[in-house]
């Protein structure tokens, strides 16, 4: 395995043992370089599919994301993963939002799949629409307006969307108004992805994970806010003009292992792994940051076990052929002793939960580690968060928390394309 000093200014937080130094995978005489001369196609947003929604069907639902990165060239992929009826779809939408579910004029046009603006979706298929001119900055959110003119079906969604959408009854996709969309849901069906055509020297840092890549705030607020942890980390990278940007590839309640307790927290990450990730071509660096409900939710991991996992999934990112893998980051886990009620086994998993974190900081498993526990661990109880940074159930970060999260990863330490001269 390859390790890593730790990010700056957390070694002594850390109290980790010296490294013992970079591998010559590090080394630029030792990578491959890429020709970066062509322009490609790098994800602006992403979500990864959890379940399904209830049946939906004689509407237009208007889907809302905020990109993370800026283009002038986009398409938008839909997935219906986990679908087991087809489902039709009369006419999808691209727009910008002026305010709550009302679009600027201007911004809207139809998508189309293959030239074909209709299509219908079969059960897990995913389709990519043609790409189109439309402008797309970060932080300045989209909807996505899709036509659902048959008989309710239920739709591949991602769950904890942090993010308001809206519907309205009948074909109510190309207007600018959001008058109709009187229902509100803060799940996001059918949209999993938006992809930005960007110069060739530009990648994706995919962050995978469980609700605090996600960005649950735990009922302290967060919602519309675009305030996590990701979130965050494109702010820093877009502030130095930096050629990556991350998409969220986190679940809320997913585990390394096992399969979910509730359908919302997704297959386990090992068995999400290949449709994600791994079938990506745009990513370049993972910052893998998933293991605490493995050892909180029953039945419950050991430390051992977490590791074992992480460590494959590690290998599998590697093991990517046919060009140079992604690096690959691990996060520490962060502290649950104070978590309560749903989340008391978290709590009680405080022991394995340092086990784990040791055998990162020792870089036991990946490229390199950033210390996520130290950034937001309380000083006087370090199995707990500190008091600025939880979001009130010991287990979920405040906004402040996840700004903190961003804050501690070294940016320096992420590879990025290593393009031709």
């Amino acid at each position: 395995m390859i390790t890593r000093v730790l990010a700056p200014g957390l070694v002594a937080a850390c109290a980790a043992p010296p490294s013992p130094g970079p591998s010559p995978a590090d080394s630029d005489t030792d990578i491959p370089h890429e020709d970066c001369t062509a322009p490609r196609w790098v994800g602006a947003w992403a979500a990864s599919p959890s379940d399904v929604t209830e049946p939906l069907g004689g509407q237009t639902l208007r889907l809302v994301l905020t990109p993370l990165r800026d283009g002038d060239t986009v398409r938008v992929r839909l997935s219906h993963r986990f679908g087991t009826e087809p489902v039709e779809l009369g006419a999808v939408h691209l727009g910008t939002i002026d305010t709550g579910a009302h679009l600027l004029p201007e911004t809207i046009q139809a998508l189309t799949f293959d030239d074909v603006p209709a299509i219908t979706l079969a059960p897990g298929e995913v389709r990519t629409s043609d790409p189109i001119a439309h402008t797309v900055l970060a932080g300045e959110p989209l909807a996505v307006s899709v036509h659902l003119p048959g008989a309710p079906v239920a739709l591949t969604r991602h769950s904890l969307a942090m993010q308001t959408s809206f519907s309205a009854p009948g074909a109510a996709g190309p207007s600018a108004s959001g008058d109709p969309f009187t229902e509100t849901r803060t799940d996001r069906p059918l949209v999993m992805g938006l992809d930005v055509l960007a110069p060739g020297h530009h990648g994706v840092l995919a962050a995978i994970g469980d609700s605090l890549t996600d960005g649950d705030q735990a009922g302290s607020g967060g919602v519309d806010a675009d305030t996590r942890y990701p979130d965050a980390l494109a702010r820093r990278l877009q502030a130095l003009d930096h050629p990556l940007s991350p998409i969220n590839l986190g679940i809320a309640g997913n585990r390394v292992l096992a399969d979910p307790l509730l359908p919302r927290f997704g297959p386990a990450l090992r068995d999400r792994l290949d449709a994600d990730l791994l079938a990506r071509a745009d990513v370049t660096d993972v910052l893998l940051f998933e293991g605490i409900n493995d050892l909180g939710i029953p039945p419950t991991a050991t430390a051992d076990e977490v590791l074992d996992g992480l460590a494959a999934v590690v290998d599998r990112i590697h093991a990517v052929p046919g060009r140079l893998p992604p690096r690959v980051v691990l996060g520490t886990l962060t502290p649950a002793g104070a978590a309560t009620g749903l989340y008391v086994g978290h709590a009680l998993a405080e022991p394995e939960r340092q086990r784990v974190n040791e055998a990162l900081r020792r870089g036991a498993i990946g490229d390199a580690v950033v210390d996520f526990d130290a950034a937001v661990r309380d000083p006087d109880d370090p199995t707990r968060i500190a008091p600025a940074y939880d979001a009130g159930d010991g287990l979920h970060l405040s906004a402040n928390g996840y700004a903190a999260l961003a804050d501690a990863v070294d940016i320096p330490s992420l590879r990025g394309w290593r393009c031709a001269d």
